[in-house]
């Protein structure tokens, strides 16, 4: 019984990890779709000549950055992901 009372902080403070952890990735993933279907869209815009190449390939290359900062590949950055 002591020892329960002992780790209840340690397992609470554990739970509440987990769900930070999981509210975490469900917005990653979330912003993941939303950049996906945003990619999807602008190649329609070249396609239908709605755009021209060049701006294409800068709201592209944006899109693509901020996914590849969705990927966890961030780690080796500093707080909002500056160096």
């Amino acid at each position: 019984m002591i020892g329960s009372l002992l780790m209840s902080p340690m397992t609470g403070l554990t739970f509440i990890m987990r769900e930070i952890a999981h509210a975490v990735d469900e917005a990653r993933e979330a912003g993941r779709k939303a950049i996906m279907a945003d990619l999807q869209e602008l190649h329609r815009q070249i396609e239908r000549g709605s755009i021209t190449e060049p701006e294409f390939e800068l709201r592209e290359a944006v899109l693509l950055d901020q996914l590849e900062g969705l990927s966890g590949n961030g780690a080796d950055k500093g707080p909002g992901g500056v160096k």
